[in-house]
């Protein structure tokens, strides 16, 4: 069993680093070596400039404390 309080908001899921936390909890419940996941840390996360990581137009969020 894995709990976490992260990941409050959807900009959350755009940061590697919390992807690779994600995906070692995943395959640590799978009992699988984490490479099999190392796919889904990078999945979708490019910029229209080709950068990958957070963006500030995905720190935007509406419902987001002020």
């Amino acid at each position: 069993m894995i709990g976490t309080t992260t990941g409050h908001y959807t900009y959350t899921f755009h940061d590697p680093r919390y992807r690779v936390l994600m995906v070692r909890c995943m395959a640590w419940a799978l009992r699988e070596s984490p490479a099999a996941f190392a796919s889904l840390v990078f999945a979708g996360l490019e910029t229209p400039d080709g950068l990958v990581g957070t963006a500030d137009s995905m720190l935007n969020y509406t419902n987001r404390a002020r």
